[in-house]
């Protein structure tokens, strides 16, 4: 836990007269006593030039200030006493120096000491989860290009962990790039992280559902996700049925697959057609079933046959009019617990576009998609530094009651 005392003033005080006040907030919000002990070990009794909690200290200051690389880190630390002075150096003269930060970020991106990060990351979920007791009911997924600090087109690769990806942008238009992929599934309500993981950019994005919901699942099992909110690439049969056995409601749009025209007998949103040709009233799920009944005995239209028409032996003889169920278990992808032609499923997909707007504060205020190292290890790292920023800050301000600047991202850089 962060222990530096800036004395004197109140914490409201130190919001208008220091620059850095987003730093110290951050700071104070996360733990990183695991981290440092892992790396304390290692090191033994070898010499103690730069506390590693200063380091850490100094790279989630790289983000704050938006300093992505390891030279204009130190150059902040130089002309910024404030800064330095969180960050625990007492003088200029106790910058660490190029080299001391590189062997630092190998250290912390080995296994075991990237791990305890990412317990890091977790621990501020669960904070979270105290902090909001809605947070998580309703999540959105989706994934979002990194690129490489390296050029694709050599020969010699100087990233051998990226690869060249190819997705559409947001007008429709595709476009490649190498690097890698940040696979974000974020609260769709209050628009903070919940789990991540980073792949290639040649990843395929829906085969990411069922790895990262195993690992929440895992790591934070005292948070149920109701609804997943994710867009039509994630519509594999697998993952509905996954979600279906965990109680998830996965709302996806259905993945037309190259069929042009909607099913027989249905809509293009899997809504039932009855007899008549009008679309079947959607009377509720119960039990695994979606139950729906003939419009015209629900009063949404006049039978076009009347009550004794000669077509309505292909209806019903009973008075409760055709009634159809449809076993979401055995048609996971087809049919959503939620029908994708209901008010309801609309309501709640519009919410998916929240992990797009935390994927765009994670890549503007808090640099993420800078890379300036090589390596799936390092871009995790540099990634997860943005992600912790995010989350401390969101920590900070709800501990301070500042429940509306939880998402206030701006503020931190100067």
């Amino acid at each position: 836990m962060y222990i530096r005392q800036i004395g004197m003033f109140s914490f409201e005080d130190s919001l208008k007269i220091d620059p850095n006040d987003r730093l110290l907030l951050v700071l104070d919000s996360i733990d990183f006593e695991g981290v440092v002990r892992i790396l304390d070990k290692k090191r033994g009794k070898g010499r103690n030039d730069y506390p590693h909690r200063v380091m850490i200290q100094c790279l989630i200051g790289s983000i704050v200030n938006r300093s992505p690389s390891i030279s204009q880190l130190i150059e902040q630390l130089r002309q910024n006493p404030g800064f330095r002075y969180l960050c625990g150096i007492d003088s200029s003269m106790g910058i660490p120096t190029e080299s001391a930060f590189s062997r630092f970020i190998a250290n912390l991106t080995e296994p075991e000491a990237l791990a305890a990060m990412e317990d890091v990351f977790h621990q501020l979920v669960t904070q979270l989860s105290k902090l909001l007791p809605d947070y998580g009911q309703i999540a959105a997924l989706d994934a979002t290009h990194i690129e490489a600090f390296s050029r694709g087109t050599r020969k010699n690769l100087s990233d051998r962990d990226a690869r060249w990806g190819k997705k559409k942008d947001h007008t429709g238009n595709w476009f490649r790039w190498f690097g890698y992929k940040l696979h974000l599934l974020v609260d769709a309500k209050h628009e903070l992280p919940m789990t991540f993981t980073i792949t290639s950019a040649n990843e395929n994005d829906g085969e990411q559902l069922l790895p990262l919901m195993q690992t929440f699942a895992e790591k934070q099992p005292e948070i149920q996700v109701k609804t997943l909110l994710a867009d039509s690439i994630y519509d594999p049969t697998k993952n509905y049925q996954f979600c279906f056995e965990q109680d998830i409601a996965l709302l996806t749009p259905l993945n037309p697959r190259k069929r042009k025209e909607a099913e027989a007998g249905f809509t293009k949103d899997q809504q039932p057609v009855g007899t008549c040709g009008h679309p079947l009233t959607f009377v509720g799920y119960d039990n695994g079933f979606l139950k729906y009944r003939c419009p015209a005995k629900t009063g949404h239209i006049q039978c076009p046959f009347g009550d004794f028409g000669e077509m309505s032996s292909f209806c019903s003889d009973s008075p409760y009019g055709l009634t159809l169920k449809y076993s979401v278990r055995q048609h996971a992808r087809k049919f959503c617990r939620v029908p994708r032609h209901t008010k309801k499923f609309k309501r709640l997909y519009s919410m998916r576009t929240s992990v797009e707007r935390v994927n765009s504060r994670l890549k503007g205020p808090l640099i993420a998609d800078k890379i300036t190292h090589r390596g799936l290890a390092k871009v995790k790292l540099h990634i997860l530094l943005s992600l912790l920023t995010m989350m401390g800050s969101a920590v900070g301000m709800l501990t301070k009651e500042r429940f509306a600047d939880i998402r206030k991202l701006t503020a931190m850089v100067a």
